[in-house]
């Protein structure tokens, strides 16, 4: 018990009282970062969002905006005996969480419709790292109350792991009271029943990452902390770097772990490649990878833009978040040109979703549209109008850059690779109102625009480069375009759409796009 009460003689921000019969831990949210046990519950403070719309009372507290349960948010402990949990939820929705990867099924809480309240009581949770996490869907959290209900146990002390920084050769220390020591190699967690029993050092490649755990015997002890240890090898010569581009966009990747990358535009001067970025004109880029004061060959790759096109009637039209209703699916936005942009209507797909607004970029003083994981956007084009080249600033919300690749997979009906240059996701969640991300797309549409994102809550406006449908002036800003004559293959529009051989304009055929006369 020594270790439990020094454990409380550091708690702070208490919401609630300890008792003598049983150590009792409880974190309550309400709208602000109040929690009982600092130390003892943690969370992804990149997903601690609140919502308005969970609201209820439990044992005499009215919350007003509970704990908003996303993809990437959870609650975690550690606790050190056998306990009784008890998890009170909003009843905003019958979506559900997961406690230890195992769904609670609505059916098992007892639920108090008039004060908005869903409580589930789980009995007999053994000693040990546990964790909420999103089930079914977006819901809303109350309150966690975790009760000892056993005798306390005492954490393993996390083992230690050398490496030969000269041979890759790894060993673990021996950790007292350990059941056993385990292990892992490719990135995953060792647990008592994940990853190798450690029984003597081994070689491992440069840049592998090796994790270790002391496990617990559930009597008496529990199982410790994880060690983690990347091992590299001195003496590494880094491999070239990979630029990729896509239409002025250009992304770096290095083969070799802990590799700090470089790009150049003239081969002189270097600047520290931190994410994906886009060139306003043709350049050439260079690139360089480091590590232990050893540099690696230089890469370079020719890169091609899409300049703006040429038009008697063009005009730039900014679509950003400027008319927005509540709940409607529907919105309509005007661009800087006042009436230029009348007609212009932004729906999404999935007609169960509408936009919520985003933070402005500062830079280009938009606010932005925040639109949802894979939903696809249609912007309807006024009749009589054509856009001919879009340009999209975007951000998305630092926290979901861990979850998944996130990028526009589609636009004007053209499908792209998003792992190919992935668009930037930023550790600094004030990066994005100076430096957003920015791509440019060669479109030539009437009637409808849409692209779609992959990756949550995307934000973004857009900048569309319009003429009158009918200019014959229009020269577009699309570079290394092939005149083609085609007589048998499919052909394309780039929207997507299968045409006609007679049609005259910019068409794909086998992946490849050609200006068909």
């Amino acid at each position: 018990m020594k270790k439990i009460f020094t454990l409380i003689a550091m708690l702070v921000c208490m919401v609630s009282s300890m008792y003598a019969a049983g150590e009792i831990f409880t974190i309550s949210f309400n709208g602000s970062n109040e929690q009982s046990q600092e130390g003892y519950f943690s969370w992804n403070t990149a997903k601690h969002n609140f919502n308005s719309k969970f609201v209820g009372t439990y044992n005499g507290v009215e919350y007003t905006k509970g704990l908003k349960m996303e993809g990437a948010t959870h609650i975690a402990w550690k606790s050190e005996a056998t306990s009784t949990v008890t998890i009170v939820q909003s009843t905003w929705s019958a979506k559900t969480n997961k406690l230890d990867g195992t769904e609670l099924a609505v059916e098992d809480a007892v639920e108090d419709a008039s004060n908005g309240v869903r409580v589930y009581t789980i009995t007999n949770v053994p000693a040990g790292e546990h964790k909420i996490t999103r089930g079914s869907g977006e819901n809303g959290l109350f309150f966690i109350q975790v009760e000892y209900t056993g005798v306390a146990m005492t954490t393993l002390d996390a083992p230690a792991i050398t490496a030969n920084t000269k041979t890759g050769e790894v060993a673990i220390g021996a950790v007292e009271n350990a059941k056993e020591i385990r292990y892992t190699l490719d990135g995953t967690d060792p647990g008592a029943e994940n990853g190798e029993v450690y029984s003597a050092p081994f070689t491992v490649a440069d840049g592998t990452v090796v994790k270790a755990i002391a496990i617990g015997d559930g009597t008496s002890f529990v199982s410790s902390d994880i060690t983690t240890v990347q091992v590299l090898i001195e003496g590494t010569t880094p491999i070239a770097p990979v630029i990729a581009q896509q239409y002025g966009s250009v992304a770096i990747t290095c083969a070799t772990p802990a590799a700090t990358i470089e790009y150049s535009t003239d081969n002189s001067t270097w600047t520290t490649y931190t994410r994906s970025f886009t060139l306003s004109s043709d350049a050439t880029v260079y690139a360089r990878a480091s590590r232990g004061g050893i540099t690696s060959e230089v890469s370079s790759v020719e890169v091609k833009t899409v300049a703006q096109p040429t038009a008697n009637t063009l005009k730039t039209l900014y679509i950003c978040f400027d008319m927005f209703t509540a709940g409607s699916a529907t919105n309509i936005i005007e661009g800087n040109n006042g009436t230029d942009a009348a007609g212009f209507v932004m729906t999404c797909a999935n007609e169960s979703k509408s936009y919520a607004e985003g933070a402005m970029i500062t830079a280009d003083e938009y606010v932005t549209f925040k639109a949802s994981n894979g939903a696809q956007n249609i912007l309807t084009i006024p009749e009589g109008k054509k856009v001919v080249r879009a340009t999209i600033y975007s951000y998305v919300n630092a926290p979901s850059a861990a979850a998944r690749t996130s990028g526009w997979r589609e636009v004007a009906g053209v499908e792209y690779d998003v792992n190919a240059v992935p668009n930037g996701a930023f550790t600094d969640i004030e990066d994005h109102k100076t430096n957003p991300d920015v791509r440019v797309y060669p479109v030539e549409c009437t009637g409808t625009f849409t692209f779609t994102n992959t990756g949550e809550q995307h934000a973004f406006f857009l900048e569309l480069d319009v003429c009158d449908a009918n200019d014959d002036s229009l020269i577009t800003g699309i570079s290394e375009i092939t005149t083609e004559n085609n007589t048998n293959t499919v052909v394309y529009n780039l929207a997507g759409q299968k045409v006609s051989k007679n049609f005259k304009g910019i068409v794909i055929m086998n992946g490849k796009k050609f200006m068909q006369k």
